[in-house]
């Protein structure tokens, strides 16, 4: 199936090490069983090179239109034969039993999350212990995902079309003091039966750097099982609204938070709804009828902002259009019809996300997607505070009804005190490293969820 990758021009194959024991035992049957594919990569690297795609070496490169023209048909056959060569190798790279079933119960999931988490303890301990399962030895788990030097373990396997989630998941792992509080009250969690969604969540984070793409395929498909309980639509296949998925997430995390707080209270110890602490921010919202100047206050808290489209605009526009006086249809005591209606910033979060509205009706009632281009803005203003750009989710294609979601965030050992400019690309299991102003030139017609944050 083809995605219309031919627009996201950053793809590469994620790496997958083998269990280290057959290695040891069978290297020469695994050279020759994984030569070819090798041997293909190898090309298919090179033609990225020789049709325009950027890569580390010419992610600087700059065609003429002309050259780019002449290059889109070439472009669009190379993505598709792509497609088809790495799915064949993508749902289960390293799976050693062919045979089994593909459906996993949820105490098996939770068995081999046990098991890694073994290997993870003992292997970050100073004494090494050989009573470890053969499925993690491929690697020494370290304290963090990024001292096994290899980014491209981090992407997650793409069955029955969940690239929305995938894009989705991958985001919110990028903000890291929100994936923190999660973690620093995981004790909290394990004792509420009902937050089931959040402790299948640190499950996510916690495989996240895992070689094991079986494991982590398993563990997400959970993840999207359980949401689906409050949020049925999650729970049939096909493609999904990211934007929709992102918000059934951090409303069920949210809607937990009282439940949790009573649970904490009976350890002796307190709880912080990680999205209300992060995400969440107040808006007020003021109406004056234009006929006798009455005028209505309404505060509300909101996870994320949603955004008119303003073709060649930058985000600062939209946003700035959002917080400007407009006028509003609203019938008054007075009889008048008219009102005025301006919104502005009551509280800031530490990560603001803002959903661009790509997607709208036309007369018929049909969804079209809006391709304009806009200005991907690096840094924003925002009620005085500043803020910079950390992660973006982009659909790609032409249609609102199929398309191909992906995300780029920053590389896990950046901070926006650093002055590198460190990104990474995922494209379900395909990683590759980039730089955000390769981000922000790429993703000007397709980002569609943007989240900044907040600098110190």
């Amino acid at each position: 199936m083809f995605h219309h990758r031919n627009k996201k021009k950053r793809i590469i194959c994620e790496k997958v090490e083998r269990d280290q024991g057959s290695h040891n035992n069978n290297n020469n049957n695994n050279n020759n069983n994984n030569s070819w594919i090798n041997d293909w990569l190898k090309r298919l690297y090179n033609l990225f090179k020789d049709i325009g795609f950027p890569t580390r070496e010419n992610t600087q490169t700059r065609h003429s239109p002309q050259e780019k023209k002449q290059k889109k048909t070439r472009k669009k056959i190379f993505c598709g034969l792509f497609d088809c060569f790495m799915r064949i190798i993508q749902v289960y790279p390293d799976s050693d039993d062919d045979s089994q079933d593909q459906k996993t119960s949820p105490l098996q999931v939770e068995t081999k999350m046990q098991q890694y988490r073994s290997y993870k303890k003992e292997n970050t301990s100073s004494k090494p212990n050989q009573n470890v399962p053969t499925k993690f030895t491929t690697i020494q788990v370290q304290s963090t995902c990024m001292e096994h030097q290899n980014a491209m373990l981090l992407g997650f396997p793409n069955v029955n079309m969940i690239c929305y989630m995938n894009a989705s998941l991958q985001t919110l792992l990028t903000l890291k003091e929100f994936v923190e509080d999660i973690k620093s009250q995981e004790d909290v969690l394990a004792l509420c039966p009902e937050a089931q969604l959040m402790r299948c969540f640190l499950d996510i984070v916690e495989c996240h750097c895992s070689p094991d793409s079986r494991l982590k395929l398993e563990v997400v498909i959970r993840f999207k099982k359980v949401l689906s309980f409050q949020a049925p639509e999650f729970g049939y296949e096909g493609m999904k609204d990211a934007h929709e998925f992102l918000t059934a997430v951090l409303n069920q995390m949210k809607n937990l938070q009282p439940l949790l707080t009573k649970t904490a209270d009976t350890i002796g110890k307190s709880y912080r709804c990680p999205v209300q602490t992060h995400l969440q921010f107040k808006m007020r919202n003021t109406r004056i009828c234009k006929g006798c100047g009455v005028k209505s206050i309404r505060e509300e808290d909101f996870i994320m902002l949603s955004l008119d489209l303003i073709a060649g605009g930058s985000v600062q526009n939209m946003l700035n259009m959002h917080e400007k006086e407009r006028q509003l249809e609203f019938k008054c005591v007075c009889g008048g019809n008219t009102s005025v209606v301006r919104s502005g910033f009551l509280t800031l979060p530490k990560y603001l996300i803002l959903q661009l509205k790509r997607f709208t009706f036309t007369e018929n009632l049909v969804m079209v997607k809006l391709e304009d281009p806009i200005v991907l803005c690096r840094e924003m203003t925002v009620a005085g505070d500043q803020y910079s750009l950390v992660s973006v989710i982009s659909h790609v294609g032409s249609s609102a009804k199929t398309g191909h979601y992906v995300s780029d965030g920053l590389h896990p050992d950046q901070s926006l005190e650093d002055g590198n400019d460190r990104w990474l690309h995922f494209n379900d299991i395909y990683v590759m490293e980039t730089n955000g102003t390769v981000i922000s030139e790429m993703c000007t017609e397709e980002s569609y969820i943007l989240v900044y944050q907040r600098r110190k």
